[in-house]
């Protein structure tokens, strides 16, 4: 009975608000569930099972390389297929990879099957993602805003709540809690996408349509390579906010844990109040976009100056308010740029695209960030100095590919 009524509600606020609620609520599950296995995959190997942390690094070194060639083609299947079937099929896959390990934990099976399985989670993790994020960027640029606005919020909720609730799973009941949490998850996940995703545009039909003119593809792909490039840089930026300021702050300043989990948690709940407030001034013109980008990128490396001259917590603590309001205004733009760049027959390869330049330029920035530190060990703070020279790169990047970006933008707009 309960479970009808929650599924009644959810039908309800699907259609009051749009696919934009419903995708949120799926994003906020799904990120959940997956973020509550993340760390403790790593954990479990080296206390329970005493395997070396190389082979523990393969594991995410492996599951790393399998999301970017999960997100290049989730995005091709989406077009090809339709974003809700392949978002149905996500979550189904995941629920089983969860299931499959939690039982290898029970059973204490040989880390080469935890090889297999959890980069293999990776791959149905940025199919689910890419299929949200292609149903909300198929609405009118104004609703795209607000939509990947609240996914990214559903994101940061997801990755705030799973580690925490897993935390205190695995210390009361062990390490297979941690995948209970996650094919529990994907259990909420799904009843959402039922109740309130009842239609799909029709992706694969749209593919045998394509506009009559040609006019400027090359140089478009030109300018898209381009931007992507500048998404990987700036994203590379921001991952310097997790592990290479955990780093610092503990090696260099000697913060304590709880600062550092404080200054951590700053990030995600400014992102969680204020990064839907904040697309009322985003804007849906290329234009707006593009300036908004320039700004949350001059931010950003303004933030990282304030962690190179910063010596005590509560400087560190601005500095990280300045960086995370940058992130907000690079972050959703960055992607709203490419959506609006897409056409109705690519926007889920688009979208492909734009989770591989941001989760590679993450990725490297949690593998540079430490050894950047290391090289300067004697004054880290250049480490920082460095940070903030190639986010004002960025910036001056979106700055010169600004007036094609928007005549591009209004070509795309003419052959819809």
């Amino acid at each position: 009975m309960v479970g009808l009524s929650f599924k009644a509600g959810l039908i309800r606020l699907g259609a009051a608000s749009g696919v934009n609620s419903v995708v949120f609520l799926i994003t906020m599950c799904v990120n959940v569930g997956f973020s509550a296995s993340f760390p403790f995959i790593a954990v479990y190997l080296i206390r329970v099972r005493n395997d070396p942390v190389s082979q523990v690094g393969v594991v995410y070194l492996i599951a790393g390389l399998v999301s970017l060639f999960g997100q290049l083609t989730a995005g091709r299947l989406v077009d090809i297929l339709g974003a809700k079937k392949m978002l149905f099929i996500g979550l189904a896959a995941s629920f089983l990879l969860f299931v499959s390990l939690l039982f290898l934990v029970v059973l204490n099976a040989d880390v080469l099957t935890f090889l297999l399985a959890y980069p293999t989670l990776y791959f149905f993790n940025n199919l689910t993602q890419v299929s949200g994020s292609t149903m909300v960027s198929s609405q009118e640029p104004k609703r795209v805003v607000s939509g990947l606005s609240s996914m990214y919020v559903g994101l940061n909720l997801g990755f705030s709540i799973g580690p925490a609730v897993s935390g205190v799973l695995v210390t009361l009941y062990g390490y297979s809690a941690a995948f209970l949490v996650g094919a529990l998850s994907i259990v909420a996940a799904s009843v959402a996408a039922a109740a309130g995703i009842k239609s799909d545009a029709g992706y694969a039909s749209a593919l045998r349509v394509e506009p009559s003119k040609n006019t400027g593809e090359t140089g478009f792909k030109r300018s898209l390579a381009t931007f992507l490039l500048l998404t990987f840089l700036s994203w590379f930026s921001i991952g310097y906010q997790a592990i290479p300021l955990s780093v610092y702050t503990s090696k260099f300043l000697g913060f304590s844990d709880e600062q550092i989990g404080f200054l951590l948690s700053t990030n995600g709940l400014l992102i969680t109040v204020l990064q839907i407030p904040s697309s009322k001034f985003i804007g849906s013109k290329a234009r707006s976009l593009v300036s908004t980008l320039i700004f949350g990128s001059a931010l950003t490396a303004l933030g990282f100056v304030g962690v190179a001259t910063s010596k005590v917590f509560s400087e560190v603590e601005l500095a990280i308010v300045l960086t995370t309001l940058g992130e907000i205004f690079t972050a959703v733009p960055s992607q709203i740029v490419v959506t609006l760049l897409s056409r109705r027959h690519n926007r889920g390869t688009y979208q492909g695209y734009y989770y591989a330049a941001s989760r590679m330029g993450m990725s490297l920035a949690a593998y540079l960030g430490p050894l950047t530190l290391a090289f300067f060990a004697d004054d880290p703070a250049k480490a920082w100095y460095i940070i903030a020279s190639v986010t004002f790169l960025a910036a001056a990047g979106y700055a010169l590919v600004s007036r094609r970006i928007r005549s591009v933008y209004e070509l795309r707009r003419s052959e819809e």
